[in-house]
């Protein structure tokens, strides 16, 4: 395959932040959206599709940004960029949750695959604190980042790329004019605009960051923005509807990447180039595609310096680059059946209206079987990555028996094989429903659960009910918890109970407040399988509901006083639930230096829950930036729990010594680094490392202190 490490284009796919080095003619405009941006702090990027709308916010506007080229902002911008699907509130959530927006900075705080459990925790800890306070209400998103503190300095952007996603989910009996949108959607645009509206966010020093919004939108649904009450004004202060690139522009995007990289290109290929664009500004992407594709034929093929036009037709120029590299991907298939197999496939998934026009066709699984004259053991096998990729791109219309023809086949097979494949395309599928339209489908799924103890079968259903369980509406997932709750306790199989558990822990969170949400949560708290993850979820979500007086319908206080006679074990005065994320948010500030923040917050969550079990891990980390933040006397406590729990831990025994040396116990303060040498050799810490535990145990023996204040400065620099 062609290695494109050193191609300057990206293709069909927008530009990408750390790419702003390749963008090139759009200065202009990313001059006017920050103009426009220092006016209004609601803007909206139109354009039509391929115009090069994300490409403009992500590569242009975003690090001019950074850059401090917006005057009278700054350039401290903590930037968080999302994209609505299903559930926009749970997205924007996840987005703020990042370190660098809203979540934690500790380092490798990642939350990919790479991240370390904790950190994974963590941040998922985060983002469920953040999902809740966003449902708040109106003022969900300006109550997230006030919480945070947020220096005067700062300034927090979101950028929601396709805000059009927000209107993917209709109700298809409607006109295009009174089309339904969800219950999220709604309250997300709410979220928006408000958080745009209010003032700086206040703190206790008195200063706050101000929120910006700016969405990017195809212009086509500017007209369905009439669904959402001040969306339309708000966007008509704020639009930005995206020029046409003049033809020098043109050029400096076509020239100016392939200088970067240091190439060059015929001025006859340059003209040519541009005439076959023309002033469409549809056809960008497509510039793009076939720039990549002649790169590759001069640069990488032929080894050239220089891209010129006989490379450029080699590759079938803008009208036939795309048609091309399909034909190559084909050819380079495993063999004919496969080839053949594809063939027939494609062939079954598209069709030409009476236009002549090509589009989708959604089958069902076993039309396609029928299609392609195979079992289903070599069909799905051949489908896995194509199952993913038609599964997103589905609509609304067609979601619902695909997803069906998944269940089916998901029923069907004991294959492994078989069943991963149906998982990854079951997952997609699932994060396609609107909230109105899942909970028919959640049922299904609940049904199959019911229907099978096999257990591949079981783990690939639990994971499309976790996915369908995200995209319910209040009122379903209220519906879905009743069903779910009488399922645990009919289920004979602990898998079944385990699968509907883990679909419970996200449904008890978008439980909305009412007499009858209280009864089920106190029927789910008795139930005799309830396992503590479940229990933990349940209790945050009733204790929640009634804590605010505002939010429970009427009638439901006197619920309470009933189901306090009724469940009398149940503690709602309680809130050590809270415990964890408290001690959580004590170790961030921690980090930061804020100790005095951190130790106040640590009591707190102590106070919460005496028994609170602090994992040894957490308990080192404060013990470690506290004494790097000159307070070992506060953290020595934490220091010496850390090393009780994991004696055998050298990195623990480190930072005890550097606790104890930093408060005149010397001689320990040598034991514990003599400890961290013995275990650094037999683990391979860096000799650098282990050398200078050396000389530290050599000033400590002479009664020297080697902790000088630029010592520690370089400790906490090395922990950054």
């Amino acid at each position: 395959m062609t290695d494109h490490r050193d191609n300057p284009f990206p293709g069909l796919r927008p530009f990408e932040p750390e790419e702003d080095y390749l963008f090139f003619g759009r200065e202009t405009q990313t001059r006017e959206l920050l103009r426009r941006l220092r006016r209004t702090r609601f803007l909206a990027v139109v354009g039509t599709s391929g115009s090069g709308k994300s490409s403009l916010v992500k590569a242009g506007m975003l690090p001019a940004l950074h850059g401090g080229m917006m005057s009278g902002a700054g350039g401290h911008w903590r930037v968080a960029v999302m994209r609505p699907g299903g559930d926009p509130i749970a997205a924007l959530a996840t987005a703020l949750a990042s370190p660098q927006v809203l979540g934690s900075s500790q380092e490798g705080a990642r939350g990919g695959a790479d991240a370390d459990p904790g950190d994974q925790q963590a941040i998922a800890i985060q983002t469920s604190i953040l999902r809740t306070t966003l449902r708040r209400g109106t003022r969900g998103l300006v109550d997230a980042v006030t919480e945070q503190h947020l220096p005067s300095t700062d300034r927090l952007l979101l950028v929601v790329d396709q805000f059009e996603e927000l209107f993917r989910f209709r109700d298809d009996g409607a006109s295009d004019s009174d089309a339904v949108v969800g219950e999220n959607a709604t309250a997300f645009v709410r979220l928006l605009l408000a958080a745009a509206r209010a003032p700086a966010t206040s703190t206790e020093q008195g200063g706050g960051a101000s929120i910006y919004i700016v969405i990017t939108m195809r212009s086509d649904f500017l007209g369905d923005c009439a669904q959402f009450r001040d969306l339309p004004e708000a966007i008509n202060e704020g639009q930005y509807l995206i020029p046409r690139l003049t033809r020098d522009e043109r050029r400096k995007a076509i020239t100016g990447p392939i200088a970067i990289a240091g190439a060059s290109i015929e001025a006859r290929l340059v003209r040519r180039l541009l005439n076959d664009v023309g002033d469409n500004p549809d056809q960008l992407p497509i510039l793009q595609h076939a720039l990549m594709r002649t790169w590759d034929q001069a640069i990488v093929e032929q080894q050239a310096a220089t891209l010129d036009l006989a490379d450029y037709e080699a590759i079938g120029g803008m009208a036939d680059a795309l048609n091309r590299h399909a034909e190559k991907v084909y050819a380079e298939l495993a063999d004919d059946h496969a080839r053949e197999l594809t063939a027939r496939l494609f062939k079954a998934l598209t069709e030409l209206d009476e236009h002549n026009r090509s589009r989708r066709r959604p089958c069902r699984m076993d039309e396609l079987c029928r299609v392609t004259d195979e079992t289903p053991e070599d069909q799905l096998s051949a489908l896995r990555e194509g199952l993913k990729a038609v599964a997103g791109q589905l609509s609304p219309a067609e979601t619902g028996p695909f997803s069906q023809s998944l269940l089916l086949a998901i029923q069907g097979t004991t294959n492994a094989g078989q069943l991963y494949a149906l998982r990854e395309g079951l997952e997609v599928v699932a994060g396609q429903f609107s909230p109105t339209e899942a909970g028919p489908f959640a049922k299904s799924l609940l049904l199959a659960i019911q229907g099978t103890t096999q257990s591949w079968q079981l783990s690939v259903l639990g994971e499309g009910l976790k996915a369908v369980a995200r995209q319910l509406s209040p009122a379903e997932a209220k519906s879905a918890t009743q069903a779910m709750t009488q399922a645990i306790g009919w289920a004979k199989d602990s898998m079944q109970r385990w699968q509907f558990r883990q679909s419970l822990m996200i449904l008890v969170d978008k439980l909305q407040a009412s007499a009858e949400t209280t009864l089920l949560l106190f029927e789910i708290l008795k139930n005799p399988v309830l396992d503590p993850d479940l229990e933990t979820s349940s209790l945050a979500t009733l204790r929640k509901h009634l804590a605010d007086p505002a939010s429970p319908e009427p009638g439901v206080w006197a619920l309470v006083a009933l189901a306090k006679k009724r469940y009398p074990e149940i503690d709602l005065s309680s809130r050590a639930y809270l415990a964890p994320s408290i001690a959580l948010r004590g170790i961030s500030e921690a980090d930061k230096g804020h100790m005095d923040q951190a130790l106040a917050l640590l009591a707190e969550a102590q106070d919460l829950d005496p028994d609170l079990a602090v994992p040894a891990d957490v308990l080192d980390a404060l013990c470690h930036s506290g004494a790097l933040h000159r307070r070992a006397s506060d953290v020595l406590a934490f220091c010496n729990k850390a090393v009780e729990l994991s004696p055998e831990n050298g990195s623990f025994r480190d930072h005890r010594g550097l606790a104890r040396a930093l408060t005149g116990k010397t001689e320990k303060a040598i034991l514990d680094f003599s400890a961290y040498l013995d275990w650094g050799k037999k683990t391979g810490q860096p000799e650098q490392a282990l050398d200078q535990r050396r000389e530290w145990i050599a000033e400590l023996a002479a009664d020297r202190n080697p902790f000088t204040p630029p010592v520690l400065a370089g400790l906490r620099e090395q922990q950054d």
